[in-house]
């Protein structure tokens, strides 16, 4: 065959894949240069892959099309050339440096059709598994203006890309392949040294239809990934386990008391309104908001006897949530609830326990950390003070009591909105019973411990 009708038939079976996907940005993510290089180029085609509105055209089809057309597809010129038949709107390329505990990447954006720079990402970690974490977070957010702004050869109102020479010659490839993309490599180099990221030019913007949009939603989804989503709601299971322990017990009848396990119902929300419409300070403030509830619940004292018991917890308050980066760190306070009750199976057997009712100001700090990808951990404490305490306060009238409640899980989200977790929760509570001669009831005090542990799934909008 010809190598005319060669050239042809490409160019014919590239622009019947364009027409099909019109209204996709196709783009090429070519060589990354650097330690880990080819891994992390095809971690970034694999992440760009999954986005709206961007096809990635295959490395090897585009190096076919290079060599059809005698292109070298490290130069500027070579690419020009081969935009045009490939529709290519950009070109992306990437440097990748490693200093002691930190590597950095930087993945910058090239037009398709004059091959000018339209913008980077520069994406740090300090390990290969953070730094790809930062990548699934960041990269789309940072790139997806500088992509839909690019524009590939030849759209309405452009003129024809002449070659360099001005006949009728493609462009080539040098004889050396290495001396060929040294001066490509140097580009890089000194275009991934700006600290300033490069914003697409306005008239560029304006060229694409429905860019402007485009660009406007990607600032939108940048800034809610920055502050974290809106709305958070997990629901779970597991079982709780629950002591109530007496100290310096005086008093005959007043048996220490278990809560054996059972079906716990764990469910919890956060959700900060001010972040659909702001970057500031007001999408901090969130409501927080949990219950738990155990069914089927039963529980034993000292002595043997058993009994029906019922559990649950609620809590609702204010959280502030400050971002750091890829972190959190966070301040709340609110009105909690935690009661516990006892009743007999027997009519025989009287029920030596008292029932709880904990009323309390829940106040504290807690943190969320980004480990690894799509892993992250939290964890509150949190200060309990006790305003009531139900019948247990009718049996030791002068009783006061504080308290303390530590929550961590970890989480693991599968997609951008979906992820599982585990969480633990302990809760203390502290009593000074202060006994006086007299009293129908004496002891010095007691330990009211309550341990959860639940796993389940949730979403985040």
């Amino acid at each position: 065959m010809k190598p005319k009708m060669t050239i042809l038939l490409t160019l014919l079976s590239w622009s019947s894949m364009v027409a099909s996907a019109h209204a996709e940005s196709r783009i090429v993510v070519h060589d990354f240069y650097g330690p880990h290089a080819a891994e992390l180029r095809d971690r970034v085609a694999a992440l760009l892959t999954n986005q709206d509105g961007v096809t990635v055209a295959a490395k090897a089809e585009v190096e076919q099309l290079a060599g059809e057309l005698h292109a070298d597809s490290f130069s500027p010129e070579g690419r020009r050339l081969i935009s045009r038949p490939g529709q290519l709107s950009a070109w992306l390329t990437g440097v990748v440096e490693a200093h002691k505990r930190r590597v950095r990447l930087t993945v910058i954006v090239y037009d398709g059709a004059d091959h000018k720079r339209m913008g980077r990402a520069v994406i740090k970690g300090r390990s290969m598994v953070e730094l790809n974490a930062e990548l699934r977070h960041k990269l789309w957010d940072e790139l997806r203006a500088p992509i839909l702004a690019s524009l590939s050869p030849l759209p309405p109102g452009r003129a024809p890309i002449e070659r360099v020479d001005g006949g009728s010659a493609p462009v080539t490839a040098a004889a050396g392949a290495d001396d060929a993309r040294r001066p490509a490599v140097e580009q890089l180099r000194a275009a991934s040294s700006h600290s300033a990221y490069m914003e697409p030019a306005a008239g560029l913007v304006v060229a694409r239809s429905g860019g402007s949009s485009h660009d406007d939603a990607a600032g939108e989804a940048k800034k809610r990934r920055q502050l974290g989503d809106p709305l958070r709601f997990a629901l779970g299971f597991g079982s709780p386990r629950r002591t109530l322990h007496y100290s310096d017990p005086l008093s005959s009848g007043l048996y220490d008391y278990q809560l054996g396990g059972s079906l716990l119902v764990d469910a919890s929300a956060m959700y900060f309104p001010a972040a659909h419409v702001t970057k500031a300070w007001p999408a901090y403030l969130g409501v927080d908001l949990a219950a738990q509830a155990a069914v089927g619940a039963s529980s034993s004292d000292s002595f043997g006897n058993h009994y029906k018991s019922h559990y649950d917890a609620y809590r609702l308050g204010l959280r502030v949530r400050v971002p750091l980066g890829q972190h959190f760190a966070s301040a709340f306070s609110g009105y909690a609830i935690t009661r516990g009750s006892v009743s007999s199976d027997n009519a025989q057997t009287a029920v030596r326990t008292p029932g709880v009712d904990y009323r309390a100001l829940r106040s504290g700090v807690g943190a969320e950390l980004a480990l690894a990808d799509g892993v992250s951990m939290g964890v509150d404490a949190a200060w309990l003070t006790m305003l009531s305490v139900g019948e247990l306060g009718s049996w030791f009238p002068r009783a006061t009591a504080n308290g303390l409640e530590l929550l961590l899980q970890a989480s693991y989200a599968f997609t951008r909105h979906c992820f599982v977790r585990v969480v633990g929760s302990y809760r203390r509570a502290v009593f000074d019973f202060h006994p006086q001669p007299g009293d129908a009831r004496v002891a010095g005090g007691a330990t009211d411990e309550v341990l959860t542990l639940s796993a389940g799934a949730g979403v985040s909008l």
